[in-house]
Order: C-alpha cells, then sequence, then structure tokens
C-alpha cells in the first residue's frame, strides 16, 4: 500500500518514542530544531551552578547582614526574651525572605515569558504550566533554604550575652 501512495518501491513506515522526538538526528521530514542531550545537560549544570552561587551569596549576606543586629539581640534578652524566641524570629525572618524570592521569581518568570517566547519564536509555557507539582516542590526547596540559610545567624544572634552589648554604642548614618 505505501509503495502505491508514495510512488517510491521499499519505503517503509515506523513510530518514534516521544522520548526521542527532540534528541534523534536521522528522521526524515523532521522539524528543526533538535537538541543534543549533551547540550542540555551543559546548560542544566550551569543554571544550577549559577543557582548554587547565588544560594552561597545570599546566606554570606544575610550572615553579614545579622552581625549588625547583635545590639538588638542583646536588647531583647535583656528585656526577657529567651534564647528559642530569638532563634525563631531570626529563622522565620530568613524564610519569609526565601518564599518572597521564589514568589518574584516566579512573577518574573511569567512577565519575561511572553518576550522570550517571542523573540525566540518559541510556544509560551509558564511556569505554572508545568504543574502544580514542581511550583510546589519549589517553594519547599526555598523554604529549606530559608530555614537553613537563617540557622547559622539564629545561632549566634540567639547566644548574645545581655551584658556583652550593654557597652556598646549605637552608630547611625545620620550626623548631628
Amino acid at each position: 500500500y505505501l509503495d502505491q501512495v508514495t510512488g517510491q518501491p521499499g519505503q517503509t513506515l515506523s513510530l518514534q518514542p516521544l522520548k526521542e522526538i527532540h534528541f534523534e538526528p536521522g528522521i526524515q521530514f523532521d522539524l528543526p530544531g533538535r537538541n543534543h542531550p549533551l547540550h542540555l545537560l551543559m546548560v542544566g549544570v550551569s543554571a544550577c551552578m549559577i543557582l548554587l552561587i547565588a544560594c552561597v551569596s545570599f546566606v554570606n549576606l544575610y550572615t553579614a547582614q545579622s552581625n549588625t543586629r547583635t545590639l538588638n539581640a542583646g536588647i531583647r534578652r535583656i528585656l526577657g526574651a529567651d534564647r528559642g524566641h530569638l532563634m525563631l524570629q531570626v529563622v522565620l525572618e530568613a524564610l519569609g525572605y526565601a518564599l518572597l524570592a521564589f514568589i518574584l521569581s516566579i512573577v518574573w518568570v511569567e512577565v519575561l515569558s511572553e518576550n522570550v517566547a517571542n523573540r525566540f519564536s518559541v510556544p509560551k509555557q509558564t511556569v505554572f504550566g508545568f504543574g502544580v507539582n514542581r511550583s510546589l516542590l519549589g517553594g519547599i526547596c526555598a523554604g529549606l533554604m530559608g530555614i537553613v540559610m537563617g540557622l547559622g545567624p539564629a545561632w549566634r544572634l540567639s547566644a548574645v550575652k545581655p551584658n556583652s552589648v550593654a557597652g556598646q554604642r549605637q552608630t547611625t548614618l545620620c550626623r548631628e
């Protein structure tokens, strides 16, 4: 039947698995724009390294910022706050920062995805188009990152002795 339809003898039809649709280079009449799996792996590893560097930088900045809060922690300890309350405050603050960053990144991707889709002539795929499960997994990862980010400064600030900060002067940015 295929010989009669195409007019060329010896032709065959075959099915291709959907998982290989973008990676198999030898398909006749295929759409352009095939990707090599090694290229995708390189881009994925690069993205993971950039995220890791950004997370380490964020933790470093948060830890450095917490150094300026020792006077505040000392005053709270003098007023009766126990170590657990101080730790909870710092960890929840870090968790809030991480979740806010996650939400802003989703909004940013949603806003920019149409621009990128138009520029590169590809269909627009939104973050939520990948499913709620992946977005939820990202939120859980951001929450865990926030908790881990806050544990170091929380431990250090909760160990502040009230009498060690009593003699410190608070510096201000404005001149008198």
